[in-house]
């Protein structure tokens, strides 16, 4: 391993990148802790009719690939950036806090390759073929995204929410200070506890934030969805966006747990009806794909229209709600749901754009019904329409 140049740094990120060589072999020596750790990685492209095979026999023969981009969420200093050795040790040392932005398949084919020669089928001197790397040290996670969407938008990419999940992948089950916890989606019978969602919810929330819509996102909208991270940077001073974002969540869902409890909730319809409420209590109404995805899209719009500056700023909010008038509001948000329910042809979408409305009115607070439930759910009901 070979640090070819010093610490060069990317104001747009906030990052340092730098530029090693290794053989073959000691890349994927390198790079295969990283890989088995992360359950979310993309799986490799399998079609022996592929470039990746012709990718294959160029390797063993020594062509010159171009570099592999990784990055790193390792801090260096000033002082640090020119000491090679000592940067090639801060590397080595964490070399399980890695991230593939760019080259994931022509790893998977350096794989092959090793593996291959352990079982003989390949002469052993084709590992000693090198094979050069970008580091990015001390990306935070929002760089990361930013880096792996630009890196990839000129060939089949990954989806924004995969990336998504492999970025934040180690919050699974993780500790943090704000009282939410993600959960794998076989741990579902953790979801009747406050503050407990599916990682897969939590993601869907984080893209729609991300790309300010309630809709999964489509290769048309790529471009743009890179472009607003020109809006977001401006927010890069925030330690955590995914977790700001779930935590004013977690609060709101705590009022709605106060307002109406964890008993089942009765409504005066039909016994059908009843029986297809979106939910029956604070839980099941709000921890699922649809309220999460809702109210990421529009507090992300509510930004954009500089109502709010930053995530965090909605928290003082939260003590303002007033209880009686949400357990009115939530009554009447289960009635619409309902009967959008009966009359949608795609009811998922249906309940998504629904909730955006819903939160983007209700936390406005520039407008006539802030914080107001009940004329919340109605507004948000006229404004659906208008879209249906």
């Amino acid at each position: 391993m070979e640090i070819l140049s010093s610490a060069i740094y990317d104001k747009k990120i906030q990052s340092y990148n730098i530029i090693m060589e290794l053989s073959l072999i000691e890349y994927y020596e390198f790079i295969k802790s990283s890989m088995l750790d992360n359950e979310f990685q993309r799986n490799k492209v399998r079609s022996s009719k592929t470039i990746y095979a012709l990718l294959k026999q160029d390797l063993i023969t020594g062509c010159v690939i171009p570099p592999i981009v990784l990055a790193m969420n390792v801090n260096i200093d000033e002082e640090e950036r020119n000491n090679l050795d000592l940067v090639k040790k801060i590397i080595i040392e964490n070399k399980r806090n890695i991230f593939i932005l760019d080259g994931l398949q022509r790893t998977f084919t350096i794989q092959d390759i090793c593996i291959d020669v352990e079982k003989g089928y390949i002469d052993k001197s084709a590992l000693a073929n090198p094979v050069r790397i970008e580091i990015y040290l001390g990306l935070n996670k929002e760089g990361v995204l930013y880096r792996m969407l630009t890196l990839n938008t000129g060939q089949t990419p990954m989806n924004l929410r995969h990336q998504i999940e492999i970025i934040y992948s180690d919050l699974i089950n993780a500790q943090n200070e704000s009282n939410f916890r993600l959960i794998k989606d076989t741990e579902s019978e953790n979801l009747n506890k406050l503050g407990f969602y599916r990682f897969s919810d939590a993601i869907d929330a984080f893209t729609s934030f991300l790309e300010n819509d309630y809709l999964q996102i489509t290769r048309e909208k790529l471009l743009s969805t890179i472009k607003s991270f020109d809006n977001l940077s401006k927010l890069r001073n925030e330690a955590d966006l995914f977790g700001d974002l779930m935590t004013v969540y977690t609060l709101f869902i705590n009022k709605v747990v106060n307002a109406i409890g964890d008993k089942d909730i009765k409504l005066d319809i039909s016994r059908e009806n009843q029986d297809n409420l979106f939910g029956k209590n604070a839980y099941t109404i709000f921890n699922k794909s649809q309220p999460l995805t809702g109210f990421g899209a529009a507090i992300s719009r509510l930004i954009e229209l500089e109502t709010y500056e930053r995530i965090k700023d909605l928290i003082s909010n939260i003590d303002l709600i007033d209880i009686d008038n949400l357990y009115e509001g939530i009554l009447n948000l289960l009635v619409e749901l309902n009967e959008i329910r009966i009359s949608s042809k795609k009811i998922g979408n249906s309940q998504r754009c629904f909730f955006y409305h819903f939160f983007r009115i209700y936390f406005d607070k520039r407008g006539d019904y802030f914080l107001s439930a009940s004329a919340s759910v109605k507004q948000a009901r006229q404004a659906y329409d208008r879209d249906n």
